[in-house]
């Protein structure tokens, strides 16, 4: 079934960009090159598991457990001036404690990083980005000034590929169009949502 469902994705995206170079065994190894560098397995403690299985608790796919993780997080406190991060901060695990279940406020690096470890959680690849975030509110051109530096999250599905997700306080409407308010007929994002829904309906994606 991967093996059919890669040769739809690789000839729709030949079709579509016109990519003679991209051959399919080219994409099976990107694929595997994606799984081996951004899935880092993570163990959440015992109170961070809670929290997780709280806000998850009607989520009926992995893709819904991500939305959910992002609104979450979304509900905390955006603060430029969190302060240091405590010493006894060594791991990922300890940083999920600290920032979600004590601080509940920092700035895009925190939310962004929580969000990859929690994706990861899921068994999914993910990846911390780091670039601009640009309103542009219908502007053809914008001064990019350091003051719009950000950080957000990337998660990997299998035959779809990237998808981003904005976990940090009071940025969801800045940085993305959610599904159901698109109106451009050349991108049909609910179909997009319903297919890899259904695909990851019951089990998180896995390299095998």
């Amino acid at each position: 079934a991967k093996n059919y469902d890669d040769q739809k994705f690789w000839g729709y995206v030949s079709w579509k960009y016109g990519f003679q170079n991209i051959t399919l065994e080219k994409l099976q190894n990107y694929r595997q090159t994606v799984w081996n560098t951004y899935y880092k397995p993570v163990t959440l403690s015992s109170e961070m598991q809670l929290w997780v299985d709280d806000v998850t608790k009607d989520c009926t796919n992995v893709v819904e457990q991500l939305c959910a993780l992002e609104a979450a997080l979304q509900s905390f406190t955006y603060t430029t001036t969190p302060g240091d991060v405590p010493d006894d901060i060594t791991s990922p695990e300890d940083f999920l404690d600290y920032f979600i279940l004590e601080k509940k406020e920092g700035y895009c690096t925190y939310y962004a990083t929580a969000f990859t470890l929690l994706a990861r959680s899921l068994g999914l690849p993910a990846r911390y980005v780091q670039g601009f975030c640009v309103p542009m509110m219908g502007k053809k051109k914008m001064d990019v000034t350091g003051g719009m530096a950000h950080a957000w999250c990337e998660v990997y599905f299998d035959g779809v590929g990237w998808i981003p997700y904005e976990p940090t306080a009071g940025y969801g409407q800045i940085r993305h169009t959610l599904w159901e308010e698109s109106d451009n007929p050349e991108y049909d994002y609910q179909s997009m949502y319903d297919y890899y829904a259904n695909r990851y309906k019951t089990e998180p994606a896995t390299s095998e």
